[in-house]
């Protein structure tokens, strides 16, 4: 663990093996409420999920259990670090008893001798969110008690004589007089989801190490039809709110859709619209901190799994089925990830690239009108640093032929005026660039405004089958856009 201070506070870095890592993916729960139900071959299979998302990190999370060994060995085997909480989540626990302490310190002891030479694992954490609860709802400071005596005398202890060769980290979050601050440790980023505000809030957090974040959508169509009767399929009748992990999750979900996206025509509409929020929300997030490499050194969102087919913050749904979430993490975890910030009257194009050795690439930027037509393309040669971020290029919006008209808004104090407001063609254009190395194409795109207030053509999307691919064309730009198969198949 790298934990040095810095203009911004004191970094929170993994090194493995002498190179600086920055973490990438996602929070780990049980996959299953009857635990038996899982073989050997489900918990291999959720892990080459994960790694095929370009994931390198799931952390364990502390309200669930100790995972089977078949979980740590396909870790071992895929090169998957995982983050490991011991048993304590959410809770006061009465430490205070000596049977107590011991009965903490033999299960310590055991988990430790039981896990400890599988090299995946990176980390010892103490329990989840506990010592943030004492300082922000339980208003208990930083107790001797109520589990804190667990977290700082046993299982430093516990660790530092059995398993010396790795960090413990008291809690998660932790760190800073702010258990869940910005400046120092780790962080669980809530504001958006908890607080109902919106998914651009992601891009002003300047946490160190974000451990947490989710937002949530349906699971696949397929799992809605397997938990309703066809008059049950109202997104809120009690069948559905009874499908949501979350207090008023249903509400949320709306509110989040009409936001960002508008009304959905139908239910079928919603679970898919539910999607694309949910992976343009956190795909916000991720690039955001990636940008911050190393000031931010990781990004873990919650949650890749479901243990029961429910409308949560899953990745992954409980029958394996992949949501647009999946999809997404492939390409904003990908070792190189094309980077288009909006700034003053223009927009700069980064390189982000987790390689350990620089990297000559070809770069493209598009500009299209969304009724297709092209305004503009630059092509450039660039050089990416090794496992940084590299600043590639920047163009005035006069450059890429995007319209830009500024409009002032008086208000009722002399002298005063709103932000300005940018409409125009601005808003009905999307930047679209390519970093091409060797035998891979990296993409993505900047749209400008959010979706509800764009003129969205109609596509029109033609297919071929070649080698065993489905290439799909479109003569306007078309997102989210995604394949549905006839058959009950996981791909």
């Amino acid at each position: 663990m790298i934990r040095e201070k810095d203009e911004e506070g004191e970094s929170f870095i993994f090194e493995i093996n002498g190179v600086r890592v920055f973490a990438k993916g996602a929070n780990w729960i049980p996959a299953d409420n009857l635990l038996p139900r899982l073989s050997r071959k489900d918990y291999y299979e959720y892990i080459r999920l994960a790694k095929e998302a370009n994931m390198n990190m799931l952390r364990i999370w502390g309200g669930g259990i100790y995972e089977d060994e078949a979980f740590y060995e396909a870790c071992d085997e895929m090169g998957i670090m995982v983050w490991q909480d011991f048993m304590y989540a959410c809770a006061e626990y009465p430490d205070q008893f000596e049977w107590f302490q011991k009965l903490a310190e033999e299960e310590a002891e055991k988990v430790i001798l039981s896990l400890r030479n599988h090299p995946s694992i990176v980390l010892w954490c103490g329990n989840n969110e506990n010592n943030w609860g004492f300082h922000s709802w339980w208003n208990k400071g930083d107790p001797k008690y109520l589990g804190n005596y667990i977290y700082k005398e046993i299982l430093p202890k516990v660790c530092a004589k059995l398993d010396p060769s790795r960090p413990y980290w008291v809690s998660s979050p932790y760190g800073g007089e702010d258990p869940n601050s910005e400046a120092e440790g780790d962080r669980h980023q809530w504001n958006v989801w908890s607080g109902w505000v919106d998914y651009e809030e992601y891009r002003k957090d300047r946490g160190r190490f974000i451990s947490e974040f989710g937002f949530q959508a349906m699971p696949d169509w397929r799992t809605v039809l397997s938990y309703t009767a066809p008059e049950e399929r109202k997104i809120l009748s009690p069948v559905m709110i009874s499908h949501n992990k979350m207090v008023e999750g249903m509400e949320r979900l709306v509110r989040f859709m009409v936001g960002r996206l508008g009304f959905p025509k139908d239910l079928k509409s919603f679970v898919y619209l539910t999607q694309f929020n949910q992976a343009e929300a956190i795909k916000t997030g991720v690039e955001h901190w990636r940008l911050r490499k190393f000031k931010t050194a990781g990004a873990l969102y919650w949650q890749f799994d479901d243990c029961w087919p429910v409308a949560s913050w899953s990745a992954v749904d409980y029958y394996k089925r992949k949501k647009a979430l999946y999809y997404y993490s492939k390409r904003f975890y990908a070792e190189i990830l094309p980077y288009v910030e909006e700034e003053v009257n223009g927009v700069t194009v980064y390189g982000i690239s987790d390689l350990p050795y620089e990297k000559e690439v070809e770069v493209v930027v598009k500009v299209f009108k969304l009724n297709g037509e092209e305004l503009a393309e630059k092509k450039l040669k660039a050089r990416l640093i090794a496992n940084d971020v590299t600043k590639i290029a920047h163009y005035s919006f006069e450059d890429l032929n995007i319209g830009y008209r500024v409009k002032e808004m008086p208000i009722a104090i002399p002298g005063c005026t709103l932000p300005v407001e940018k409409n125009g063609e601005l808003l009905n254009s999307v930047v679209y660039v390519e970093i091409i190395t060797d035998d891979t194409v990296y993409e993505n795109y900047k749209v400008f405004g959010k979706f509800r207030d764009l003129d969205l053509a109609k596509p029109k999307i033609d297919y071929e089958v070649r080698e065993n691919k489905i290439i799909l064309r479109t003569d306007v730009p078309a997102f989210g856009v995604f394949i549905e198969t006839e058959h009950s198949c996981n791909e």
